[in-house]
């Protein structure tokens, strides 16, 4: 039991009165002499108990009538939590894109809202925070339209983390109490891998949101397999939780036409591929749709295919390497070859990518056009010949931040070392290969610095290194000096060093929190690039250089679609962006949770345990029933006590 105002208490004082008045007796006696007083004696002792009996019941009744009275006023209640007392409530509701399966007639993340808007107490001042929102100090009736409207998302807070966003918006203003209450259907992406480690001051309920069904097919991903002269080859991958799923019909848009249609079939298999031949033409608002009663985000995929652009390539040498230009063919590169007795310095801003084969000597003119060429956004290799200037190179190679050549290290060794954690060869395998075909060289140059490895040696000394559009091999490539040029590993290294220098928009790309892209377009000093879409247009972030604009995108867009690039009113290029895919991923599990931690399985269990924590039991008007009983008992004494 509490009281909302205890200082009254300080009125049980007043119990000292009738205490003193009962014990101090202010009346006077009077001897009276009686010449037999037998008879009289014992009617005094009779009267005299009587007397006593009577005041100890009327000082008892007065007593536990006043205290009554006193504890009535001090308002006494029965709650869980005290009135007044500091505590914050923390909500923190799951609206990512799991949340869509169904409960019922309504999604999950519907239910949990539903739950919350009827469910909590209209004077409960609370904090709600989802993955991408935050209601801070809140009453329901405030923000009841807010929450209603809230949408799904990809983003995804996984527990510590949710527990670290409450301790960070504690931080400033701690609490003797916080109730951290948690609404998530519990994906294993939401539980981290390491062990939770709880907040001080912060207990916590997990509460379980269960679907009724959760069979999902996903559009998993989709890209270009083959290329010709007329058509293109486009494989779309679906996934599927169930083994129960035989087919689903996926369609292809160009815009609201209808281009192409086919049947994905699973077979008892968790994947599929489907495989459709298109006319190579531009497809600026191509979607890949299928019907699927599981989650709604992954039901479409939005892709585009903008006009061919060619990345210049242009390579500066000594002798004609062929290698080069049968990996750099015409249908995708614009390539050629420039002696180096014949190089146009004024040309040098209009390519992607320079390669520097085999020189035997740098000129200043030459590398100051180079580093000029690299700071404007330009990427450039540089292979050492068998017979070089080691100063005019490490010039260069210093203005390009790479290590400087040191002596010629003769022997063979094999190239066994692939990074493939490094950008280059980022999504280029399948599968990490660690016995394959290894090439050789003859000998290499040591190296005095350092700088990302993406090739090495038996011996762990690099055979390629560098990142950022600059790349250094420290061995001649030609034939005669060993067999790289000849290996499989050779079209992946220079096909992936041309992509990179000119980052193309791919068919889509994922919402994240950073993308960058590359534009073929020079815009002039007073132009900008805009991003439209369906529903709305934005600026994204530009740096322009002589050959290309790169658009970095953080926080928008917001939303999956088709988007083109505009300048003005000029289309300049379409991009595509789809929401991540790691929510189709649809398996659940129940934490190891902390002490501090209670689980509870559904919301009703929830909502009920929220009025009981928020119910106020007021007992003033027992106390004044207990009061009034005291006073009719006093009444009683008197008139029945004689």
């Amino acid at each position: 039991m509490q009281f909302k105002y205890p200082e009254i208490f300080w009125a049980l004082f007043l119990l000292l009165i009738p205490i003193i008045v009962h014990f101090i007796q202010l009346r006077r006696f009077r001897k009276t002499s009686f010449t037999n007083v037998r008879l009289l004696k014992k009617v005094t002792a009779q009267s005299s108990k009587t007397r006593t009996l009577k005041k100890w019941l009327l000082l008892f009744s007065r007593l536990f009538l006043l205290a009554m009275l006193i504890t009535a006023f001090a308002g006494p209640y029965r709650a869980q939590q005290q009135i007044g007392e500091n505590r914050e409530t923390l909500i923190y509701l799951d609206n990512s894109f799991s949340l869509q399966l169904r409960n019922g007639d309504q999604s999950l993340l519907e239910y949990a809202i539903q739950e919350l808007v009827q469910g909590i107490p209209e004077s409960k001042e609370f904090t709600l925070f989802t993955n991408d929102k935050t209601f801070k100090k809140a009453r329901i009736k405030n923000i009841q339209n807010e929450l209603l409207n809230i949408e799904p998302t990809y983003k995804q807070l996984d527990l510590q983390d949710i527990l670290f966003k409450a301790g960070e918006m504690l931080a400033s203003d701690m609490h003797q109490s916080t109730n951290l209450i948690l609404l998530s259907d519990l994906q294993n992406r939401f539980i981290p891998e390491q062990t939770i480690e709880p907040i001080n001051g912060i207990s916590s309920r997990l509460v379980s949101l269960t679907p009724d069904e959760w069979t999902n097919i996903a559009l998993d991903s989709a890209y270009i397999a083959g290329t010709g002269s007329d058509q293109i080859e486009l494989v779309v991958f679906l996934k599927t939780n169930s083994a129960e799923v035989e087919s689903v019909p996926v369609s292809l848009f160009n815009g609201e036409t209808l281009i192409a249609k086919s049947a994905a079939s699973f077979e008892g298999t968790e994947s599929s591929e489907l495989i459709f031949t298109l006319p190579a033409e531009e497809i600026t608002n191509g979607r890949i749709e299928i019907l699927d009663a599981g989650l709604a985000y992954d039901n479409v995929l939005y892709f585009s295919i903008p006009p061919r652009s060619k990345t210049r390539i242009m390579v500066i040498g000594q002798n004609a390497n062929n290698y080069l230009d049968r990996i750099y063919v015409a249908d995708e590169f614009d390539f050629s070859y420039i002696p180096v007795t014949e190089v146009n310095y004024s040309e040098l801003a209009l390519s992607s990518l320079i390669v520097l084969d085999e020189l035997r000597d740098i000129s200043t003119a030459l590398e100051n056009a180079i580093q000029v060429f690299v700071e404007n956004g330009g990427s450039v290799v540089v292979i050492p010949g068998s017979s070089i200037e080691p100063g005019a190179y490490n010039r260069l190679l210093s203005k390009l931040g790479l290590p400087q050549l040191d002596s010629v290290v003769p022997g063979s060794l094999n190239i066994t070392d692939i990074e493939f954690d490094h950008p280059l060869y980022r999504d280029v395998f399948e599968k990490r290969v660690t016995n394959f075909d290894y090439p050789m060289a003859s000998s290499h140059y040591s190296i005095k610095g350092s700088a990302p490895q993406i090739l090495g040696f038996q011996n762990s000394k690099p055979f390629l290194l560098g990142d950022n559009g600059r790349y250094l091999f420290t061995s001649p490539l030609s034939i005669g000096n060993g067999t790289f040029v000849n290996n499989s590993l050779v079209v992946p290294t220079f096909y992936s060093i041309a992509w990179n220098s000119l980052k193309t928009p791919a068919l889509y790309q994922n919402l994240s929190e950073l993308i960058t892209t590359d534009i073929p377009w020079v815009a002039n000093a007073d132009e900008i690039i805009k991003l439209r879409g369906n529903a709305y247009e934005f600026i994204p972030l530009q740096k322009k250089y002589a050959n290309k604009t790169t658009l970095t995108l953080v926080g928008d867009p917001r939303k999956d679609g088709n988007y083109m690039a505009i300048s003005g009113e000029e289309e300049i290029m379409p991009l595509s962006f789809n929401y991540p895919r790691e929510e189709s991923v649809l398996i659940y599990s129940k934490p190891d949770l902390p002490s501090s931690f209670e689980l509870l399985e559904n919301m009703p269990e929830f909502i009920a345990s929220l009025e009981k924590e928020g119910r106020v039991n007021e007992l003033w008007k027992w106390f004044v029933i207990f009061a009034l009983v005291f006073a009719l008992a006093e009444v009683l004494i008197q008139k029945l006590v004689k």
